[in-house]
């Protein structure tokens, strides 16, 4: 078999006159002191985002852009924006939110700071829709849109400088001191930290750990359990270590003694065990965990149990078995009209109200296509999109949700590989292939740039990610592993690119071809054959029929190519260390999802692909134009990548973000939580 040739892509005064000239000069000195300091970046209104992820199969990393569509992603954000500021602007209705969703006082379990006004972490997304200085507007739901046809600047541009400047205030604003974190701590989750906190920051100096504020994943992982009493949060997870027959158990003990037990043996609890016997004399106190082998979790927590859950940590109470079990019948809004996945979803939710009106009009899912936009949407904030009850698309074009039945709403603690963004499990470090920076294969699968010479998108996977077959409420064409390959095989058809106009620098819409942008930028295909279908009502065949499977890659090969695409993903942290740029499509959040910025250290792509070839020509120009190309930025978004993963997604860094994490486990299996905290 011919081999591919090597590539580099991988998926913001009017002074009433005064009778006196003094006055006037002193207001308009304070005026000029005041707009210099709001003009400065770090000083404006911060835009805050939310991240998600979804990985598209085994990416054999080939070129210079690769993309991975595999991944489960969340409440990661695209864009990390710097701090909130006092001064910031949120309309009443997010203010609100953030009200109802802030952490409050526990009368037996934790004491909130009384000297600080409850919120939420800063780094919660804003709502109010953010104008850039070109016609791009970062809107809600982590979606930037508004572009206009003749702006002198591109949108990637745009979101790639945003990018920039969320990164460098994120790492401008860690703490340098033990003092400093405590106060970060208490600021951000309005509680004191758990006792062992400055161990942990003993273990982060030490292991020169260099994002030691950022953690707001775990509070988002932890915060309902607040509202189960020690006794219920203990009991829950011995009766799970009986029904959840697909996990294992590990031992944490301070004296180093950390093992594996529980229903089945599995090489994840060998490699998870070691990662935690090097911090386990780091807890204050032993600790068992549950970990399911399934790489989703399957339930979600419901918007009204949510509600209610917050609802009792502010009165300081506890939820009791009875109040918990209500929300566990799938089909209590069936009244309403809503019997599917939405029932996790507000009322006044896109995805509710669809549920409504389908439950008025049944229908079957027809072949879905992406609503054909003037200009397309750029992700921007990829945890905002993760929302399934605000961005409908992922219902219809993700496989991960084909199936429309009511999830489970249950409160576990059970660690999880990955998880919906609307699951109450917590998540851990996955480490399925994970391999040190020095290990022979880490080290093969980085190609230098200049070695790249494929400028396209490259992809290999099989057909996982979903179960195809002819159910009412699904049509298996819709799933994206499925249009991932039938669209980038197209040949009939046009799709629209950006083009600049080299006279004065504007750009414009102009249609292509499908098969010409197809053989321009894309080497990608689904391997193997068919399965994961029902052979029954003809499905399989139908897929042999539709789709010409493509043979598989060696990773060598594929880290010559300039493009790779990923989501949860096992093989992330390899395409990284290859230098492409990452294309990241996904739907799920992960443990660093609020350490790695999107347009900064990959690329991200809606479940519709919509912008799909819009970004592709900005990076590679259009098709037989490389010299219109901006292969310069590409190329610094997939070494920002690399840096990445060799700096901040080592192995000393999973161990310092498992390490916080088993410090918030320890303290709510605590029967005196209070006597928990951290006490300089």
């Amino acid at each position: 078999m011919k081999r591919p040739a090597p590539s580099r892509f991988a998926p913001l005064l009017t002074i009433r006159r005064s009778r006196r000239w003094r006055t006037r000069i002193a207001l308009a000195l304070a005026f000029a002191i005041v707009y210099v300091v709001y003009t400065r970046d770090d000083w404006r209104p911060a835009t805050i985002e939310w991240q998600s992820d979804y990985h598209f199969g085994s990416a054999h990393d080939a070129g210079r852009a690769i993309y991975d569509p595999e991944s489960h992603d969340d409440w990661h954000p695209a864009l990390e924006a710097a701090p909130r500021r006092e001064n910031d602007w949120r309309s009443p209705r997010e203010t609100q939110a953030r009200r109802d969703d802030r952490p409050a006082p526990h009368d037996h379990a934790v004491q909130l700071l009384e000297t600080q006004e409850p919120d939420e972490p800063e780094t919660y997304p804003a709502r109010v829709p953010i104008t850039t200085s070109s016609s791009l507007i970062l809107g809600e739901h982590g979606m930037a849109h508004g572009w206009q046809e003749g702006d002198t600047r591109h949108p990637v541009e745009q979101l790639v400088l945003n990018a920039k400047q969320k990164w460098g205030s994120l790492l401008a604003r860690q703490s340098q001191t033990l003092g400093e974190a405590v106060t970060e701590y208490r600021r951000r989750y309005k509680r004191d930290p758990p006792r062992g906190f400055d161990r942990w920051w003993e273990f982060a100096v030490k292991h020169d750990v260099q994002i030691k504020d950022d953690y707001d994943q775990i509070f988002k992982d932890t915060k309902l359990f607040w509202a189960l009493s020690p006794a219920d949060f203990r009991e829950r997870i011995e009766n799970l270590k009986t029904t959840l027959t697909h996990s294992y158990e590990i031992h944490v003990d301070p004296s180093g003694q950390t093992t594996k037990g529980g229903q089945m043996d599995h090489s994840r609890a060998d490699e998870m065990r070691l990662l935690l016997e090097g911090i386990a004399p780091y807890l204050p106190a032993q600790t068992d965990i549950l970990v399911s082998l399934h790489d989703l979790g399957s339930t979600l927590t419901g918007h009204d149990q949510q509600l209610f859950l917050e609802d009792k940590i502010r009165k300081g109470e506890y939820a009791t078995a009875e109040d918990l079990k209500l929300f566990q019948n799938g089909q209590r809004h069936a009244d309403k009209g809503v019997k599917g996945i939405a029932n996790a979803c507000p009322p006044d939710s896109p995805a509710w109200v669809r549920d409504v009106d389908t439950a008025v009009k049944p229908w079957v899912r027809p072949i879905a296509v992406p609503a054909d936009d003037q200009h397309p949407n750029f992700i921007y904030a990829h945890r905002d999109t993760f929302d399934f009850c605000y961005n409908t698309d992922l219902l219809t074009f993700h496989g991960e949700y084909s199936y429309d039945f009511p999830r489970a709403s249950k409160l576990e603690a059970v660690f999880q590989q990955s998880k919906y963004a609307g699951n109450g499990n917590l998540i851990l470090t996955p480490l399925d292939y994970y391999k040190n920076a020095s290990h022979p294969e880490s080290v093969s699968a980085y190609v230098p740039w200049e070695e790249k010479t494929v400028p396209k998108l490259f992809w290999r996977g099989s057909m996982t990610g979903d179960h195809y077959d002819h159910r009412k409420d699904s049509n298996w064409r819709n799933s994206h592993r499925i249009r991932l390959h039938t669209k980038t095989h197209e040949t009939d058809g046009t799709s629209p690119i950006l083009v600049q106009n080299t006279n004065d620098g504007t750009w414009y819409t102009q249609e292509w071809s499908n098969a010409v942008l197809n053989e321009a930028y894309m080497d990608v295909g689904l391997t193997g054959k068919a399965f994961q279908c029902n052979k029954e009502d003809g499905t399989c065949n139908e897929l042999d029929e539709a789709i010409q499977f493509a043979g598989r890659v060696q990773p060598s090969e594929a880290a010559k190519y300039k493009l790779d695409g990923n989501g949860w993903s096992a093989r992330f942290h390899r395409l990284l260390l290859s230098g492409a740029v990452v294309f990241k499509s996904t739907v799920n959040p992960e443990w660093y999802s609020d350490w790695l910025i999107p347009w900064y250290h990959y690329v991200p792509l809606q479940v519709t692909y919509a912008e799909m070839y819009t970004t592709l020509a900005y990076f590679i120009g259009p098709p037989g134009k490389p010299e219109q190309g901006h292969d310069d930025v590409a190329r610094e978004i997939g070494e920002n990548g690399r840096d990445f993963r060799l700096r901040y997604w080592r192995w000393e860094d999973m161990q310092s973000y498992m390490l916080r994490l088993l410090l918030e486990y320890v303290r709510l299996e605590s029967d005196q939580r209070n006597d928990w905290n951290y006490r300089p």
